[in-house]
């Protein structure tokens, strides 16, 4: 097993892109990490979307909307309960 083999196995469990995008800029990873660990990371980073640039406005809009109109539910039926 390799060192990173833990750091690896939370980044990819959790799904966390921040943190596999993290991971990548440290060149101690990127040295001794296996290839298949550094795509994995890679490949989150990208299905995150990360440093894929801005939302166009309309959709960050209909975003926006919907995450308001979840909240209140969410809110709403903890209110109820």
């Amino acid at each position: 097993m390799n060192t990173f083999m833990p750091l690896h196995r939370n980044i990819t469990d959790a799904r966390d892109g921040f943190a596999a995008r993290e991971a990548l800029t440290d060149p101690l990873f990127t040295k001794l990490a296996p290839p298949t660990q550094l795509a994995a990371c890679r490949d989150l980073v990208e299905a995150c979307a990360l440093g894929s640039g801005a939302i166009p406005v309309q959709l960050r809009r209909t975003l926006d909307a919907a995450l308001q109109r979840s909240d209140r539910v969410i809110h709403d039926s903890l209110s109820a309960s």
